[in-house]
Parts: structure tokens; C-alpha cells; sequence
């Protein structure tokens, strides 16, 4: 029995393809997003600026909305955790010092600012973790 090799969606081969890496199934090799789940494809082949931001939302909203593998899990942790500690520590710093000024009250908000968003995103992350619902 002879295998085909050929990839097929609907009724046209495709001669270029990328795997999704969200939902294992192939796309044509220029898209951006998976057509089968949305999800972002190949964030280091685009250019345009603003579309690599949007597709990088896309990849920490799913971190955050369906159970991730454990290598997500490690990664967010990684990445995240540090910021976490180094701004949360000098928020309570600069505001134990006082010292005034505009640049100050900016730099207070800025790393608090910071230091919730990156403890949103290890909880949420390790929440879904042990508590979430599959990925379909």
C-alpha cells in the first residue's frame, strides 16, 4: 500500500505548509494565523511590527485561557518571575523613600503596573495549569 505525501485542504494540494503548533494541523506557509484555531504562526518571520505584537497577544492570551504543557508552564515562570521580583521590591523602596517628584511617581506606578501584570500572569498561567480545561 503507497502512501501519498501530498498535503491536501479542501480540494487544493498545498505545496507550502507550516504546522500549527497550537492545534498539529497544516496551513499554508504564508499565513499568520492558524485557520483551524487562530492561533498565532511563526512570530519571528514577520516584519510588520504591530501584526508581531497582536500574534504575540495571542500566544500569552492562550497561555492564560486553556491548560498549557509544563514547558509553558516553566517558561512563563522564567520569564515573569524575575520581572516580579525585581519590581515589586523597588516599588516598595521608592515609595519608603519618598524623594517627590513627577519622575519618581511615574517610576513608582510604572513598577507596580509591571509587578501585577507579571503575578497575573504566573497565576493565571499556573492556575490553568492544575485546575484548567484542555486544549481542543
Amino acid at each position: 500500500m503507497e502512501s501519498s505525501t501530498e498535503n491536501i485542504v479542501g480540494d487544493q494540494p498545498l505545496q507550502n505548509t507550516i504546522l500549527c503548533v497550537a492545534c498539529m494541523k497544516e496551513n499554508n506557509a504564508a499565513a499568520t494565523f492558524c485557520r483551524f484555531c487562530n492561533a498565532a504562526l511563526g512570530l519571528s518571520d514577520n516584519p510588520d511590527h504591530l501584526q508581531k505584537l497582536a500574534m504575540e497577544g495571542a500566544v500569552y492570551a492562550k497561555a492564560v485561557e486553556v491548560k498549557p504543557n509544563i514547558v509553558i508552564l516553566v517558561g512563563v515562570w522564567l520569564l515573569f518571575f524575575p520581572i516580579l521580583i525585581v519590581s515589586l521590591p523597588s516599588a516598595i523602596s521608592m515609595m519608603l523613600e519618598g524623594g517627590g517628584g513627577s519622575t519618581s511617581f511615574v517610576m513608582f506606578w510604572l513598577l507596580i503596573i509591571t509587578a501585577v501584570f507579571s503575578g497575573a500572569m504566573i497565576y493565571k498561567v499556573t492556575r490553568n495549569y492544575f485546575y484548567g480545561r484542555k486544549a481542543n
